[in-house]
């Protein structure tokens, strides 16, 4: 299997290729699936997903980011981006997450068309590093490999007989390459024993799901292992179209794609791996006693995020978001508070909690989909209350965002602006719609049916309380006519019939 195109080292730069599709299960309740936990700000200023931005941005040698997400996030990653400044090299988008297989190939169509002589970088959106500088020699330190067409994984230094992570064991170093190992086998997650004997002997390095490659090289190797999720991937590129800046794969071609990672696709079956021991610091986030672990703790070894009052509570963690938790008593613990639910789990079996996620889903509920504050690209809306025929919002819009021009067949909304000024647009004919400009304390009804749009003209947010009334109180209920969003709107324009 050749991987083709002769690289030259000093030409060669590096594409950061950041992976952002997962939903964080095992950090419920604080991490849903509209906004799972690589965009969360857990005590810091900054998200996950910043971070790993922020790791190689404006780094000698390294392009700006390429991102792969799911599209329901797509405005996230905008914002998050903007507020670091970083202009992405692209950001493209999956309707539904095939994992991290045809993700790479994705990646490697993408850089091969930007760059004769890039590399790719494949990275996790959500995973801590402690020591950045130190991850970037190691990089370094595989780029000559990599170049020579091998596919380059870093392996993390174990720091303890952790049962939660895959293994893979080191085989003799590469010729020419003092810091470079061949792969001698690829172990999936040990029992407790097993993963103590791996500490000791030295010879096994935590999965970090971190790659470095050529993407000729990765290409190649994927059409000859799995040629399936190879095509597919191509025709889904090939396919994409631009939409509002992003770059969109084709959703039916590309959901066809086998769902695999690419351990088992490539890294587990190829000749071509090569992998770099490095010690960053780093910890993948997944669970709650993983976080615990990176936080600072008290005398008492117990960590606390919000508004937390701890009495004779050891090794335990405590996560408040709206309201004030107070723990008595308690040891080995995970508390964590949101709006609309709590966690109250065992620590030893922070694993288990994507088994209550999974739980929510067969019941058919919300609570793993989207908090109580919920992100749109105009601004965000938090659920205040809810009966059986009501539901009170407060809606935040962006300095110079729009909503959609849109209609409601099963409910009223009653609005009434706090802070702002709100540009309305109402009325029931679509030749005659009115134009509102309301202020703080003053209100409009938007009855059933009506077309409306709300607005915000100002270079400060808008904030308006919406009362929703009526039998059926669902975010489906909408109907759009115009969308500066790139969202489905009718076929059929109202303002133009």
């Amino acid at each position: 299997m050749g991987c083709g195109r002769d690289y030259k080292l000093h030409m060669s730069n590096i594409y950061p290729v950041i992976l952002s599709g997962g939903s964080g299960t095992r950090l419920w309740p604080i991490s849903r699936s509209l906004y799972p936990k690589q965009f969360l700000k857990i005590g810091s200023s900054k998200s996950f997903f910043q971070e790993t931005a922020l790791r190689f941005f404006n780094q000698s040698g390294y392009e700006n980011p390429i991102i792969i997400c799911n599209s329901e996030h797509r405005f996230i990653v905008k914002e998050q981006l903007t507020e670091l400044d970083i202009t992405p090299t692209a950001v493209i988008l999956e309707e539904e997450g095939r994992n991290t297989a045809g993700a790479a190939a994705i990646a490697s169509l993408k850089v091969s068309e930007l760059d004769p002589h890039g590399l790719v970088l494949l990275l996790a959106s959500d995973h801590l590093v402690e020591k950045p500088s130190t991850l970037r020699q190691a990089i370094q330190d595989g780029k000559e490999t990599a170049c020579a067409d091998k596919i380059v994984i870093f392996g993390i230094k174990p720091t303890k007989p952790e049962t939660g992570y895959g293994y893979i064991k080191m085989g003799s170093s590469m010729t020419g390459f003092d810091t470079v190992f061949n792969v001698d086998e690829f172990v999936e997650k040990p029992d407790q024993k097993t993963a103590g004997s791996y500490l000791q002997s030295g010879d096994y390095l935590w999965n970090s799901s971190l790659f470095l490659f050529k993407p000729a090289c990765y290409l190649s190797e994927l059409e000859e292992l799995n040629p399936e999720i190879a095509r597919g991937s191509r025709r889904a590129y090939k396919e994409a179209k631009m939409d509002l800046g992003f770059l969109r794969l084709n959703k039916k071609i590309f959901n066809l794609i086998p769902s695999i990672s690419i351990d088992y696709a490539v890294m587990e079956k190829t000749p071509n791996a090569a992998i770099v021991p490095v010690a960053p610091g780093w910890n993948d986030i997944g669970s709650w006693d993983a976080l615990w672990e990176t936080l600072k703790k008290d005398e008492l070894n117990t960590a606390t995020i919000g508004d937390v009052i701890s009495f004779k509570t050891k090794n335990t963690l405590v996560h408040s978001t709206s309201r004030l938790v107070a723990t008595i008593g308690l040891d080995n613990i995970i508390v964590a508070e949101t709006s609309d639910a709590v966690l109250v789990a065992n620590k030893d079996h922070s694993q288990s909690v994507k088994l209550a996620v999974a739980e929510l889903e067969t019941l058919n509920r919300s609570e793993h989909i989207a908090h109580n504050i919920v992100h749109r690209p105009w601004g965000t809306f938090e659920i205040l209350n809810t009966g059986s025929k009501y539901q009170t919002k407060r809606i935040t819009v962006d300095p110079g965002a729009s909503l959609s021009l849109q209609s409601h067949k099963k409910r009223a909304e009653h609005w009434v602006v706090v802070e702002g000024i709100a540009n309305i647009t109402l009325g029931e004919d679509p030749q005659h719609l009115e134009n509102l400009e309301l202020h703080p304390n003053q209100s409009t009804y938007i009855p059933i049916g009506f077309l409306h749009r709300l607005e915000n003209k100002q270079q400060t947010p808008l904030v308006i309380i919406e009362v929703q009334t009526g039998e059926y109180l669902g975010e489906d209920d909408i109907e759009r006519y115009e969308d500066l969003y790139g969202r489905n709107v009718n076929k059929i324009h109202p303002t133009k019939t």
